[in-house]
């Protein structure tokens, strides 16, 4: 499945990374970035495991402001 992310976008509550914490890290300035990326326009791209899909559902719906998409 394709993780998108839009970093720039960020307000650093870091909710993604307590439910994905092996694709999302907090930064040095304290805002997610999504791990094994691509930049795709505004978005940071990766793949995640079908297995992981709970956990990354749970960061996507409960991101307050909704930058990240699981596809």
């Amino acid at each position: 499945m394709r993780i998108r992310h839009k970093k720039h976008e960020c307000i650093g509550c870091a909710l993604c990374e307590q439910e994905a914490p092996s694709y999302f890290v907090m930064d040095e300035e304290g805002m997610a970035t999504l791990l094994d990326f691509q930049q795709v326009g505004v978005f940071q791209t990766g793949e995640g495991l079908e297995i992981d899909r709970a956990a990354l559902k749970r960061a996507a719906d409960g991101c307050p402001v909704n930058i990240i998409h699981i596809d």
